[in-house]
Protein backbone atom coordinates (compact mmCIF):
# COMPACT_ATOMS: atom_id res chain seq x y z
CA UNK A 1 0.00 0.00 0.00
CA UNK A 2 3.07 2.23 0.03
CA UNK A 3 4.10 4.24 -3.00
CA UNK A 4 7.52 3.03 -4.01
CA UNK A 5 10.39 5.25 -5.08
CA UNK A 6 11.52 4.92 -8.74
CA UNK A 7 14.61 2.98 -7.61
CA UNK A 8 12.55 0.45 -5.63
CA UNK A 9 10.08 0.12 -8.51
CA UNK A 10 13.00 -0.82 -10.74
CA UNK A 11 13.99 -3.47 -8.20
CA UNK A 12 10.42 -4.73 -8.11
CA UNK A 13 10.29 -5.11 -11.92
CA UNK A 14 13.53 -7.08 -11.99
CA UNK A 15 12.38 -9.27 -9.12
CA UNK A 16 9.08 -10.01 -10.84
CA UNK A 17 11.03 -11.19 -13.88
CA UNK A 18 13.00 -13.49 -11.57
CA UNK A 19 9.89 -14.81 -9.87
CA UNK A 20 8.30 -15.64 -13.25
CA UNK A 21 11.38 -17.49 -14.52
CA UNK A 22 11.24 -21.32 -14.57
CA UNK A 23 12.22 -22.77 -11.20
CA UNK A 24 15.16 -24.67 -12.71
CA UNK A 25 16.66 -21.33 -13.74
CA UNK A 26 16.29 -19.76 -10.29
CA UNK A 27 19.64 -20.76 -8.94
CA UNK A 28 22.82 -19.00 -7.93
CA UNK A 29 24.60 -20.81 -10.77
CA UNK A 30 22.38 -19.66 -13.60
CA UNK A 31 20.45 -16.44 -13.18
CA UNK A 32 20.38 -14.21 -16.28
CA UNK A 33 17.85 -11.81 -14.78
CA UNK A 34 19.81 -11.21 -11.59
CA UNK A 35 19.34 -7.58 -10.41
CA UNK A 36 22.22 -5.40 -11.45
CA UNK A 37 24.81 -3.92 -9.14
CA UNK A 38 23.48 -0.44 -9.86
CA UNK A 39 19.91 -1.34 -8.88
CA UNK A 40 21.06 -2.97 -5.66
CA UNK A 41 23.00 0.18 -4.80
CA UNK A 42 19.74 2.07 -5.24
CA UNK A 43 18.20 -0.27 -2.68
CA UNK A 44 20.92 0.64 -0.21
CA UNK A 45 20.38 4.33 -0.87
CA UNK A 46 16.58 4.25 -0.56
CA UNK A 47 16.07 1.60 2.11
CA UNK A 48 16.70 4.05 4.93
CA UNK A 49 13.92 6.28 3.54
CA UNK A 50 11.33 3.51 3.12
CA UNK A 51 9.87 1.81 6.18
CA UNK A 52 8.01 -0.80 4.14
CA UNK A 53 9.53 -4.14 3.18
CA UNK A 54 9.10 -5.66 -0.28
CA UNK A 55 7.92 -9.06 1.05
CA UNK A 56 9.06 -12.18 -0.80
CA UNK A 57 10.18 -10.23 -3.88
CA UNK A 58 12.91 -8.45 -1.97
CA UNK A 59 13.81 -11.73 -0.31
CA UNK A 60 14.27 -13.31 -3.76
CA UNK A 61 16.32 -10.36 -4.87
CA UNK A 62 18.71 -10.69 -1.94
CA UNK A 63 18.85 -14.48 -2.04
CA UNK A 64 19.79 -14.83 -5.69
CA UNK A 65 22.01 -11.75 -5.74
CA UNK A 66 23.99 -12.52 -2.60
CA UNK A 67 26.89 -14.47 -4.14
CA UNK A 68 27.57 -11.83 -6.81
CA UNK A 69 26.77 -8.70 -4.78
CA UNK A 70 27.64 -9.66 -1.23
CA UNK A 71 29.11 -6.28 -0.24
CA UNK A 72 26.22 -4.28 -1.69
CA UNK A 73 23.69 -6.39 0.19
CA UNK A 74 25.82 -6.20 3.34
CA UNK A 75 25.88 -2.40 3.07
CA UNK A 76 22.11 -2.39 2.48
CA UNK A 77 21.48 -4.35 5.68
CA UNK A 78 23.82 -2.13 7.68
CA UNK A 79 22.06 0.97 6.32
CA UNK A 80 18.56 -0.37 7.00
CA UNK A 81 18.57 -3.06 9.69
CA UNK A 82 15.08 -4.36 8.86
CA UNK A 83 16.52 -5.77 5.61
CA UNK A 84 18.28 -8.42 7.71
CA UNK A 85 15.09 -10.50 7.45
CA UNK A 86 15.76 -11.04 3.72
CA UNK A 87 19.27 -12.43 3.98
CA UNK A 88 19.79 -15.49 6.14
CA UNK A 89 23.44 -15.53 5.10
CA UNK A 90 24.16 -12.37 7.12
CA UNK A 91 22.18 -13.36 10.22
CA UNK A 92 25.28 -15.03 11.62
CA UNK A 93 27.67 -12.17 10.81
CA UNK A 94 28.23 -10.46 14.18
CA UNK A 95 29.49 -7.16 12.78
CA UNK A 96 26.55 -6.84 10.37
CA UNK A 97 23.97 -7.77 13.01
CA UNK A 98 25.48 -5.35 15.52
CA UNK A 99 25.34 -2.48 13.04
CA UNK A 100 21.83 -3.45 11.94
CA UNK A 101 20.31 -3.53 15.45
CA UNK A 102 21.94 -0.25 16.41
CA UNK A 103 19.58 1.54 14.04
CA UNK A 104 16.71 -0.97 13.99
CA UNK A 105 16.43 -2.80 17.31
CA UNK A 106 13.71 -5.17 16.15
CA UNK A 107 16.09 -6.59 13.55
CA UNK A 108 17.42 -8.71 16.43
CA UNK A 109 14.62 -11.19 15.73
CA UNK A 110 16.29 -12.05 12.40
CA UNK A 111 19.71 -12.67 13.98
CA UNK A 112 20.90 -16.19 14.63
CA UNK A 113 20.22 -17.72 18.09
CA UNK A 114 23.92 -17.35 18.88
CA UNK A 115 23.84 -13.60 18.26
CA UNK A 116 20.57 -13.16 20.15
CA UNK A 117 22.56 -14.58 23.07
CA UNK A 118 25.37 -12.08 22.46
CA UNK A 119 25.32 -9.28 25.07
CA UNK A 120 26.59 -6.52 22.78
CA UNK A 121 24.06 -7.30 20.03
CA UNK A 122 21.14 -7.65 22.45
CA UNK A 123 22.02 -4.55 24.47
CA UNK A 124 22.43 -2.45 21.32
CA UNK A 125 19.06 -3.66 20.02
CA UNK A 126 17.24 -2.89 23.27
CA UNK A 127 18.85 0.53 23.55
CA UNK A 128 17.48 1.33 20.10
CA UNK A 129 14.01 -0.12 20.72
CA UNK A 130 12.78 -1.50 24.04
CA UNK A 131 10.49 -4.00 22.28
CA UNK A 132 13.56 -5.87 21.05
CA UNK A 133 13.80 -7.32 24.57
CA UNK A 134 11.32 -10.02 23.50
CA UNK A 135 13.94 -11.39 21.08
CA UNK A 136 16.77 -11.51 23.62
CA UNK A 137 17.86 -14.98 24.70
CA UNK A 138 16.45 -16.34 28.02
CA UNK A 139 19.91 -16.12 29.54
CA UNK A 140 20.26 -12.40 28.79
CA UNK A 141 16.74 -11.58 30.01
CA UNK A 142 18.25 -11.93 33.47
CA UNK A 143 20.85 -9.28 32.69
CA UNK A 144 20.04 -6.15 34.69
CA UNK A 145 21.65 -3.75 32.19
CA UNK A 146 19.44 -5.00 29.38
CA UNK A 147 16.31 -4.99 31.55
CA UNK A 148 17.08 -1.54 32.91
CA UNK A 149 17.53 -0.14 29.42
CA UNK A 150 14.27 -1.68 28.22
CA UNK A 151 12.03 -0.65 31.13
CA UNK A 152 13.59 2.79 31.15
CA UNK A 153 11.89 3.26 27.78
CA UNK A 154 8.65 1.39 28.47
CA UNK A 155 7.40 -0.33 31.60
CA UNK A 156 5.77 -3.04 29.47
CA UNK A 157 9.23 -4.54 28.87
CA UNK A 158 9.15 -6.11 32.33
CA UNK A 159 6.53 -8.59 31.08
CA UNK A 160 9.23 -10.40 29.13
CA UNK A 161 11.39 -11.03 32.21
CA UNK A 162 11.35 -14.60 33.59
CA UNK A 163 9.70 -15.28 36.96
CA UNK A 164 12.99 -15.89 38.78
CA UNK A 165 13.99 -12.34 37.79
CA UNK A 166 10.72 -10.61 38.75
CA UNK A 167 10.91 -12.21 42.20
CA UNK A 168 14.49 -11.05 42.80
CA UNK A 169 14.30 -8.09 45.22
CA UNK A 170 17.65 -6.55 44.32
CA UNK A 171 17.03 -6.73 40.58
CA UNK A 172 13.46 -5.45 40.86
CA UNK A 173 14.57 -2.51 43.01
CA UNK A 174 16.80 -1.41 40.16
CA UNK A 175 14.02 -1.96 37.63
CA UNK A 176 11.42 0.04 39.59
CA UNK A 177 13.87 2.87 40.14
CA UNK A 178 14.39 2.95 36.37
CA UNK A 179 10.62 3.09 35.76
CA UNK A 180 8.08 3.11 38.60
CA UNK A 181 5.33 2.00 36.22
CA UNK A 182 6.80 -1.51 36.30
CA UNK A 183 5.69 -1.98 39.90
CA UNK A 184 2.06 -3.06 39.25
CA UNK A 185 3.21 -5.95 37.05
CA UNK A 186 5.95 -6.99 39.50
CA UNK A 187 3.46 -6.92 42.36
CA UNK A 188 1.01 -9.03 40.33
CA UNK A 189 3.53 -11.81 39.68
CA UNK A 190 5.46 -11.72 42.95
CA UNK A 191 3.27 -11.84 46.05
CA UNK A 192 6.38 -12.04 48.18
CA UNK A 193 7.69 -8.67 46.99
CA UNK A 194 4.23 -7.08 46.98
CA UNK A 195 3.86 -7.83 50.70
CA UNK A 196 7.43 -6.93 51.70
CA UNK A 197 7.04 -3.68 53.69
CA UNK A 198 10.77 -3.00 53.89
CA UNK A 199 11.00 -3.23 50.09
CA UNK A 200 8.09 -0.80 49.67
CA UNK A 201 9.76 1.63 52.09
CA UNK A 202 12.97 1.40 50.06
CA UNK A 203 11.12 2.22 46.85
CA UNK A 204 9.17 5.12 48.37
CA UNK A 205 12.32 6.68 49.79
CA UNK A 206 13.92 6.48 46.37
CA UNK A 207 10.91 8.07 44.65
CA UNK A 208 7.79 9.30 46.43
CA UNK A 209 5.78 9.07 43.20
CA UNK A 210 5.80 5.29 43.54
CA UNK A 211 3.02 5.62 46.14
CA UNK A 212 0.42 5.44 43.35
CA UNK A 213 1.51 1.90 42.49
CA UNK A 214 2.05 0.29 45.87
CA UNK A 215 -0.54 -2.18 47.21
CA UNK A 216 -3.58 -0.58 48.88
CA UNK A 217 -2.73 -1.48 52.52
CA UNK A 218 0.54 0.44 52.35
CA UNK A 219 -1.25 3.61 51.20
CA UNK A 220 -2.85 3.71 54.63
CA UNK A 221 0.52 3.29 56.36
CA UNK A 222 1.21 6.74 57.87
CA UNK A 223 5.00 6.40 57.92
CA UNK A 224 5.17 5.23 54.31
CA UNK A 225 2.83 7.99 53.14
CA UNK A 226 4.80 10.65 55.05
CA UNK A 227 8.01 9.44 53.39
CA UNK A 228 6.29 9.65 50.01
CA UNK A 229 4.72 13.11 50.28
CA UNK A 230 7.89 14.67 51.68
CA UNK A 231 9.57 13.71 48.42
CA UNK A 232 6.63 14.07 46.04
CA UNK A 233 3.79 16.15 47.44
CA UNK A 234 1.30 15.32 44.71
CA UNK A 235 1.44 11.67 45.84
CA UNK A 236 -1.07 12.75 48.49
CA UNK A 237 -3.64 11.92 45.78
CA UNK A 238 -2.97 8.22 46.33
CA UNK A 239 -2.97 8.23 50.14
CA UNK A 240 -5.92 6.73 51.98
CA UNK A 241 -8.82 9.13 52.77
CA UNK A 242 -7.86 8.96 56.45
CA UNK A 243 -4.34 10.23 55.72
CA UNK A 244 -5.64 12.90 53.33
CA UNK A 245 -7.41 14.23 56.41
CA UNK A 246 -4.26 14.02 58.56
CA UNK A 247 -3.01 17.59 59.08
CA UNK A 248 0.67 16.64 59.45
CA UNK A 249 0.61 14.51 56.30
CA UNK A 250 -1.05 17.30 54.32
CA UNK A 251 1.35 19.91 55.71
CA UNK A 252 4.35 17.88 54.53
CA UNK A 253 2.70 17.39 51.14
CA UNK A 254 2.03 21.11 50.52
CA UNK A 255 5.52 22.00 51.71
CA UNK A 256 6.80 19.72 48.96
CA UNK A 257 4.28 20.94 46.36
CA UNK A 258 1.60 23.50 47.10
CA UNK A 259 -0.69 22.00 44.47
CA UNK A 260 -1.06 18.94 46.74
CA UNK A 261 -3.71 20.97 48.56
CA UNK A 262 -6.08 19.71 45.85
CA UNK A 263 -6.02 16.24 47.43
CA UNK A 264 -6.46 17.28 51.06
CA UNK A 265 -9.77 16.59 52.76
CA UNK A 266 -12.45 19.32 52.46
CA UNK A 267 -11.91 20.25 56.11
CA UNK A 268 -8.17 20.82 55.64
CA UNK A 269 -8.74 22.83 52.46
CA UNK A 270 -10.51 25.23 54.81
CA UNK A 271 -7.51 25.47 57.15
CA UNK A 272 -6.15 29.03 56.72
CA UNK A 273 -2.57 28.21 57.79
CA UNK A 274 -2.36 25.22 55.47
CA UNK A 275 -3.72 27.27 52.57
CA UNK A 276 -1.18 30.07 53.10
CA UNK A 277 1.61 27.45 53.30
CA UNK A 278 0.42 25.85 50.06
CA UNK A 279 0.05 29.16 48.21
CA UNK A 280 3.55 30.24 49.25
CA UNK A 281 4.87 27.18 47.37
CA UNK A 282 2.45 27.33 44.44
CA UNK A 283 0.39 30.55 44.09
CA UNK A 284 -2.24 28.84 41.96
CA UNK A 285 -2.98 26.47 44.88
CA UNK A 286 -5.50 29.05 46.12
CA UNK A 287 -7.93 27.56 43.60
CA UNK A 288 -8.18 24.45 45.80
CA UNK A 289 -9.03 26.33 49.00
CA UNK A 290 -12.58 26.45 50.25
CA UNK A 291 -14.66 29.28 48.79
CA UNK A 292 -14.85 31.02 52.15
CA UNK A 293 -11.05 31.39 52.22
CA UNK A 294 -10.81 32.50 48.60
CA UNK A 295 -13.09 35.38 49.53
CA UNK A 296 -11.22 36.28 52.72
CA UNK A 297 -9.40 39.57 52.00
CA UNK A 298 -6.84 39.17 54.74
CA UNK A 299 -6.03 35.58 53.86
CA UNK A 300 -5.68 36.35 50.14
CA UNK A 301 -3.36 39.27 51.00
CA UNK A 302 -1.24 37.06 53.25
CA UNK A 303 -1.14 34.31 50.64
CA UNK A 304 0.04 36.79 47.98
CA UNK A 305 2.71 38.21 50.29
CA UNK A 306 3.97 34.72 51.15
CA UNK A 307 4.05 33.72 47.47
CA UNK A 308 5.90 36.93 46.58
CA UNK A 309 8.50 36.35 49.31
CA UNK A 310 9.02 32.73 48.27
CA UNK A 311 9.47 33.77 44.63
CA UNK A 312 12.02 36.40 45.62
CA UNK A 313 14.13 33.68 47.26
CA UNK A 314 14.13 31.44 44.20
CA UNK A 315 15.15 31.70 40.55
CA UNK A 316 11.83 32.34 38.80
CA UNK A 317 11.18 32.71 35.11
CA UNK A 318 11.10 36.34 34.07
CA UNK A 319 8.16 35.78 31.73
CA UNK A 320 6.00 33.97 34.30
CA UNK A 321 3.03 35.80 35.83
CA UNK A 322 3.86 37.39 39.18
CA UNK A 323 2.82 35.36 42.24
CA UNK A 324 0.27 38.04 43.32
CA UNK A 325 -1.31 37.88 39.85
CA UNK A 326 -1.66 34.10 40.13
CA UNK A 327 -3.17 34.43 43.59
CA UNK A 328 -5.62 37.08 42.40
CA UNK A 329 -6.66 34.81 39.52
CA UNK A 330 -8.11 32.32 42.00
CA UNK A 331 -9.51 34.80 44.52
CA UNK A 332 -13.28 34.94 44.84
CA UNK A 333 -15.12 36.91 42.16
CA UNK A 334 -16.15 39.77 44.45
CA UNK A 335 -12.50 40.47 45.29
CA UNK A 336 -11.52 40.51 41.62
CA UNK A 337 -14.14 43.17 41.05
CA UNK A 338 -13.13 45.32 44.01
CA UNK A 339 -11.24 48.39 42.71
CA UNK A 340 -9.26 49.12 45.88
CA UNK A 341 -8.33 45.46 46.40
CA UNK A 342 -7.17 45.02 42.80
CA UNK A 343 -5.16 48.26 42.93
CA UNK A 344 -3.35 46.91 45.99
CA UNK A 345 -2.34 43.87 43.96
CA UNK A 346 -1.29 46.04 41.00
CA UNK A 347 1.08 48.00 43.25
CA UNK A 348 2.67 44.87 44.72
CA UNK A 349 2.38 42.42 41.84
CA UNK A 350 2.65 44.60 38.73
CA UNK A 351 0.36 45.67 35.92
CA UNK A 352 -0.28 42.05 34.88
CA UNK A 353 -2.61 41.77 37.89
CA UNK A 354 -5.14 43.70 35.79
CA UNK A 355 -5.49 40.62 33.59
CA UNK A 356 -7.06 38.85 36.55
CA UNK A 357 -9.55 41.64 37.37
CA UNK A 358 -13.13 41.37 36.20
CA UNK A 359 -13.89 42.98 32.80
CA UNK A 360 -16.54 45.10 34.47
CA UNK A 361 -13.74 46.69 36.49
CA UNK A 362 -11.13 47.21 33.77
CA UNK A 363 -13.76 48.89 31.59
CA UNK A 364 -14.41 51.61 34.17
CA UNK A 365 -12.72 54.92 33.24
CA UNK A 366 -12.11 56.01 36.83
CA UNK A 367 -10.48 52.69 37.73
CA UNK A 368 -8.41 52.63 34.54
CA UNK A 369 -7.10 56.16 35.18
CA UNK A 370 -6.21 55.18 38.75
CA UNK A 371 -4.37 52.07 37.55
CA UNK A 372 -2.37 54.00 34.93
CA UNK A 373 -1.55 56.63 37.53
CA UNK A 374 -0.16 53.86 39.77
CA UNK A 375 1.76 52.09 36.98
CA UNK A 376 1.90 53.46 33.42
CA UNK A 377 2.15 50.00 31.86
CA UNK A 378 -1.35 49.26 33.17
CA UNK A 379 -2.63 51.06 30.05
CA UNK A 380 -2.06 47.93 27.95
CA UNK A 381 -4.35 45.86 30.19
CA UNK A 382 -7.44 48.07 30.38
CA UNK A 383 -10.58 47.07 28.47
CA UNK A 384 -10.46 47.12 24.66
CA UNK A 385 -13.33 49.59 24.51
CA UNK A 386 -11.23 52.11 26.43
CA UNK A 387 -8.21 51.56 24.18
CA UNK A 388 -10.42 52.34 21.19
CA UNK A 389 -11.42 55.62 22.85
CA UNK A 390 -8.90 58.23 21.62
CA UNK A 391 -10.04 60.69 24.26
CA UNK A 392 -9.38 58.24 27.10
CA UNK A 393 -5.95 57.21 25.79
CA UNK A 394 -4.88 60.84 25.25
CA UNK A 395 -6.00 61.85 28.71
CA UNK A 396 -4.15 58.88 30.24
CA UNK A 397 -0.94 59.67 28.32
CA UNK A 398 -1.10 63.39 29.12
CA UNK A 399 -1.53 62.63 32.82
CA UNK A 400 1.21 59.96 32.77
CA UNK A 401 3.51 60.47 29.73
CA UNK A 402 5.35 57.19 30.38
CA UNK A 403 2.14 55.39 29.41
CA UNK A 404 2.69 56.36 25.76
CA UNK A 405 4.95 53.33 25.33
CA UNK A 406 1.96 51.11 26.19
CA UNK A 407 -0.64 52.88 24.07
CA UNK A 408 -2.06 51.39 20.84
CA UNK A 409 0.21 51.72 17.78
CA UNK A 410 -1.90 54.49 16.27
CA UNK A 411 -0.63 56.78 18.99
CA UNK A 412 2.85 58.19 18.46
CA UNK A 413 4.54 61.15 20.06
CA UNK A 414 3.65 63.57 17.24
CA UNK A 415 0.01 62.50 17.26
CA UNK A 416 -0.23 63.10 21.00
CA UNK A 417 1.57 66.44 20.70
CA UNK A 418 -0.84 67.70 18.02
CA UNK A 419 -3.85 66.49 19.95
CA UNK A 420 -2.72 68.21 23.12
CA UNK A 421 -1.98 71.46 21.26
CA UNK A 422 -5.39 71.34 19.54
CA UNK A 423 -6.96 70.97 22.92
CA UNK A 424 -5.07 73.95 24.34
CA UNK A 425 -2.81 71.86 26.55
CA UNK A 426 0.69 73.05 27.50
CA UNK A 427 2.60 69.75 27.72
Amino acid sequence: NTTLSPALMAVQREIEAIALAPLERQSEHYFPNQPSSGVLKDVAATATQSASALDEKLELCFHFSYPAHREIIRDSVISAGWLLQYTEELSTDRDVVLDAVKQCGEALQYASPTLRDDFDCSFAAVRNDWSAVQYVSPRLLSNIEILQSAVGQNAAAIKFAPHDVTSNRQLMSIVVKANIDTLPFIASVSEKLASDRSWIVELVRANGAVLKHIPEPFRADRKIVLDAVKRHGISLEHASPELQADRQVVLEAVRSDGAALKFASPELRGDAKLVVEAVSRAPEALRFAQDSLRGDRDLVRRAAAAANAAAADSATQADCPSPPALVLRWAAIPLRGDSQFVLEFVKTGGAACLREALPSLTSRRDFAFAAVAALPDCLQFVAEELLRDDGFVLEAVVSRPEALGFAPQRFDREFVKRAVQAGGGSK
